[in-house]
């Protein structure tokens, strides 16, 4: 090995602990910053989709209501018997006409 290569693998060894600990501070910080990149990417999509579907909402148009009568309804319903025993009566006396 050449001198060069040997004071640069001295000078390595010494400072292997320091260059270690900013080579893995290094990579954290790559993490953390493709994590932020794309939270904001996703968050914009997001907000994105929500903001147009919000948006396409305000042109709903408003639905027209009915109403019922339901008088005659009510009158039928209270003119029903309330037991069984009596409609069997009529639908007798019906059919014997």
């Amino acid at each position: 090995m050449s001198q060069k290569k040997v004071e640069e693998y001295k000078e390595y060894k010494k400072n292997k602990k320091d260059i270690l600990k900013k080579e893995k501070m290094m990579k954290r910080l790559e993490i953390a910053i493709a994590l932020i990149v794309a939270a904001v990417i996703v968050g914009w999509v997001i907000w994105s989709v929500a903001f147009k579907a919000k948006s396409s909402d305000t042109t709903v148009e408003a639905e027209a209501v009915t109403y019922f009568n339901v008088d005659d309804f009510e009158t039928y319903y209270e003119s029903l018997p309330l037991d069984y025993s009596t409609l069997n009566n009529q639908t007798n006396e019906d059919s014997a006409e």
